[in-house]
């Protein structure tokens, strides 16, 4: 329930998840890069009159390259086909590789892995900051569920004196009524019942407000 619920735990898991996709993203601007498309069009012309349809085709890729540089490269077809006319079919391709490499600036690795070297840092501080919040809510909800056993002994321990102390004062009442005891002793005994008794009431205080914080901790209604 705690970790459900506790704001502080919701961050830092979303921050690691967060971080984990920001890492998978960089990580795929180094990865081989393909695209591809397709397009058609049909076209009429009335002077000269003729209709054509032309196609293209166009595959490629691209890929970084850990020197600062970017390796492209991509192969195009293209066909045009007259429906009037001579009706012939025309072919072009197109083949293209290209090299793109910085001679000063970004041209170093450190430089051009930046990006993802920090991605990766990122990922680390947020998977530690997750660690520690993750251990430290453990650490709090323990702590508060054994406040609220630490109570409940001391509040049965407090019960168990101020009933002591009545039997005692009853005691010494049923003495002073026989002339056995003094009057002040009858009355320092009630006052020991007095304050066991103020005791049983601030030990009470303290065990709801023990269930209260571990309520909290667990987001029960109190």
């Amino acid at each position: 329930l705690a970790a459900h619920f506790n704001r502080s735990y919701a961050t830092a898991k979303e921050t690691l998840y967060a971080s984990a996709l920001s890492l998978r993203s960089a990580q795929h601007d180094w990865d081989w890069t393909p695209s591809a498309n397709v397009a058609s069009i049909f076209s009429v012309n009335q002077q000269p009159s003729y209709t054509t349809l032309q196609n293209t085709g166009r595959l490629g890729f691209s890929k970084r390259l850990a020197a600062g540089g970017r390796l492209a490269g991509s192969l195009a077809v293209s066909t045009i086909r007259y429906f009037s006319g001579d009706r012939s079919l025309s072919i072009s391709s197109l083949a293209a590789l290209t090299l793109t490499q910085p001679l000063l600036r970004g041209s170093s690795t450190a430089i051009a892995r930046e990006g993802l070297t920090q991605a990766e840092r990122n990922l680390i501080y947020a998977l530690r900051r997750f660690v520690m919040t993750r251990e430290d809510l453990q650490i709090s909800v323990a702590r508060k569920y054994y406040e609220v056993l630490n109570a409940e002994d001391a509040l049965e321990i407090a019960r168990a004196s101020w009933n002591g102390f009545k039997t005692s004062q009853e005691r010494s009442e049923a003495m002073a009524d026989a002339n056995r005891v003094n009057q002040f002793e009858v009355d320092q005994a009630r006052q020991r019942v007095l304050t066991a008794e103020t005791s049983v009431v601030s030990r009470e205080e303290a065990l709801q407000t023990a269930q209260d914080n571990l309520k909290l901790a667990l987001a029960i209604p109190l």
